[in-house]
């Protein structure tokens, strides 16, 4: 399954990982906003999921 979203986007060395397998395991996802609101609608579309850990970065 690949999920992604993006509103700009930046060539890097990682770039071609994005369409590689994954190996089994823990995966991260990363969510960078200013927007209070988004942010907290991320975070309860995380936990929804049940993962292993969620962490709210600083305000």
């Amino acid at each position: 399954m690949l999920v992604s979203f993006e509103r700009a986007i930046g060539l890097s060395e990682a770039w071609p990982l994005t369409f590689e397998d994954v190996p089994d395991g823990p995966v991260w996802v990363a969510v960078y906003t200013g927007g209070r609101r988004i942010r907290g609608r991320a975070a309860e579309t995380l936990a929804r999921h049940r993962p292993l850990e969620l962490r709210r970065g600083a305000v």
